[in-house]
């Protein structure tokens, strides 16, 4: 919604892009990007990434300047699609919208140093319940939980460390008070606040990754606060139970109320949500990354996972 939203200003944002965790061991050094043919099929493999092709690119990506350090011609490599897609769009800005970038706000401000990020946070069970529809990420309200304190724990940790480069912001408040906190971001995003970007019912349909279709069927209903809530008729005293017992710091800092917790959830509980969620993950992967996305970005979708394990390790 809020991706969208902003889009129908002076910003262009395009759908997730997923690039700069697939490419952080180059900019960490692993080629050498002060030889210009290396920059040059860098810029290359970045333009052809299975994220950046959904943008529909026209023409070829642009040639490097002279004399770029290493760090100068990773930026412009990662920058060379964004910048294209804005032009497409009319527009000189543009931005991102990749939730896991949460976690690498450090390296994203190294890259950008004078960039605005948006940590938009929401009620962590509501979150919960839409996630566990999709076709990936977490699938019981123990793992949705989990996901959900790393990176609410991830974001307030940047905003504190940067504060005039992150700003929290939670999305009860925006679709309560749309006006009043759409300014607020305009304002520290130095972007012109228009009532025309509240008007989200007048957005083209091809906003949305086609593959992600159906993940988001009420973004173009509006701004409306009908999922604020939803797991208090939604979601078993069970699930509440242990939301809350995982989450339930993060949960209060942030100005959510825990509702009725009791009873406290069981050793049962969680071992019966681990193992369903386990064999949940398996099952989406293969019907998601092999039938429906047909393999097309699973090289890089395995990459990732080794290195989160890996890290985890």
């Amino acid at each position: 919604m809020l991706r969208i939203l902003l889009d129908r200003g002076a910003v262009a944002i395009p759908t997730p892009s997923f690039f700069l965790m697939d490419f952080r061991n180059v900019r960490a050094g692993a080629v050498d990007l002060t030889i210009r043919e290396n920059l040059i099929r860098f810029i290359r493999a970045v333009w052809e990434h299975p994220k950046v092709r959904r943008w529909q690119l026209t023409g070829d990506p642009p040639d490097p300047p002279e004399g770029l350090d290493h760090q100068q011609g990773y930026r412009f490599a990662v920058e060379a699609p964004f910048r294209a897609f804005a032009r497409q769009q009319g527009k000189e800005r543009w931005g991102d919208k990749t939730a896991p970038y949460v976690h690498h706000i450090d390296e994203i401000l190294a890259i950008w140093p004078d960039a605005r990020v948006i940590n938009l946070v929401r009620d962590g069970r509501d979150v919960g319940l839409s996630v566990m529809r999709l076709p990936f990420g977490a699938n019981t309200p123990l793992s949705a939980a989990e996901d959900w304190v790393a990176g609410i724990e991830a974001g307030l940790r940047a905003e504190a460390s940067y504060p005039d480069n992150v700003l929290t912001v939670r999305y009860e408040d925006v679709v309560l008070e749309p006006q009043a906190q759409v300014r607020r971001l305009c304002a520290f995003t130095t972007l012109t606040f228009s009532e025309d970007l509240l008007d989200l019912e007048r957005t083209p349909r091809n906003k949305i990754d086609p593959f992600q279709q159906d993940f988001h069927p009420n973004v173009y209903s509006g701004i409306n606060a009908r999922s604020v809530g939803k797991w208090r008729t939604q979601m078993t005293g069970r699930a509440q139970a242990v939301f809350a017992a995982v989450a339930g710091p993060q949960l209060e800092r942030l100005g959510y109320d825990l509702g009725a917790t009791t009873p406290a959830p069981t050793r049962l509980d969680y071992l019966g949500y681990r193992s369903i969620d386990v064999i949940a993950r398996f099952r989406n992967f293969v019907r998601h990354r092999l039938v429906t996305e047909r393999g097309h970005e699973l090289r890089y979708v395995l990459r990732r996972k080794f290195r989160r394990l890996v890290h985890s390790g």
